[in-house]
């Protein structure tokens, strides 16, 4: 647990150290998935597939580690550029639980980006949603052209009021991924990427920074993605591709 606390905020030599301990106290499988989702350097999305498909079969693993497994083979697919596997993955992990709030928004988010609005749709439209469902379904909905689209807006705006009224920590993610995809506020977008880059750093906070700076045409905010990325020895292909084709274009790409 706290070697993915550690991940999430971009520690990555502290979080191989907790994996390390994992291993060294017996837990080799979950030792194993915890050292895979913390590989980096040259060759470390290929060789963390590759320690994950020498663990064989996990039936013997309990449903949470499973999840936990088939998610993280599915960040290193989107890393690698094989969104076939990456949907793969979320699916079976989606199966594993379908109540599973983050499976089931990954999944619809995945379905999404794949141009398959209508089955993220139906994904997206269930009970007990969190803030990142909310805004997969308002995304979908709109792509689709569904007359529920404006309600579920309010509804969104609605949550983050109340969860800021209460002091619920900000929802910097989802607040980024309204701006640029809902709002086409590219400034905006690019200023609540970086806020919530500040404290998290996993592919999706990675990949919506990158889209934020080529939306808002600011090659500084692209050469920050390349040094983190650079210093930290996080590999991901198509995030490196965004950076490569903006800096072609002259950082004037439109956002995906």
């Amino acid at each position: 647990m706290r070697a993915n606390l550690r991940l999430l905020a971009g520690e990555l030599e502290a979080s191989r150290s907790d994996c390390r301990a994992a291993v060294a106290s017996g837990a080799l499988y979950a030792g194993t998935v915890c050292l895979a989702a913390a590989q980096t350097g040259p060759g470390s999305v290929a060789r963390a597939r590759a320690m994950l498909a020498a663990l064989g079969d996990d039936h013997d693993a309990g449903v949470e580690l499973r999840r936990w497994r088939l998610l993280t083979e599915a960040d290193l697919a989107t890393r690698a550029d094989d969104a076939r596997q990456s949907a793969e993955r979320l699916q079976r992990a989606y199966a594993l639980d379908p109540a599973h709030e983050e499976a089931r928004t990954q999944l619809a988010e995945r379905l999404l980006e794949q141009g398959e609005a209508g089955r993220a749709l139906e994904l997206a439209i269930a009970p007990g949603p969190s803030v990142a469902r909310l805004v997969v379904r308002l995304r979908a909905a709109q792509a689709k052209g569904d007359a529920r689209a404006a309600a579920w807006r309010r509804e969104l705006d609605d949550r983050l009021d109340a969860d800021r009224g209460q002091g619920t920590p900000p929802h910097l993610r989802e607040e980024a991924q309204i701006a640029l995809y809902l709002d086409d506020d590219a400034a905006a977008a690019l200023d609540l990427a970086q806020q919530n880059f500040a404290t998290q750093k996993d592919t999706r906070d990675l990949r919506l920074l990158a889209h934020a700076a080529v939306a808002a045409g600011d090659p500084s905010a692209l050469e920050s993605v390349l040094d983190w990325m650079t210093r930290s020895g996080f590999e991901d292909i198509p995030v490196l591709r965004i950076i490569g084709g903006a800096g072609a274009a002259g950082v004037t790409a439109a956002a995906p």
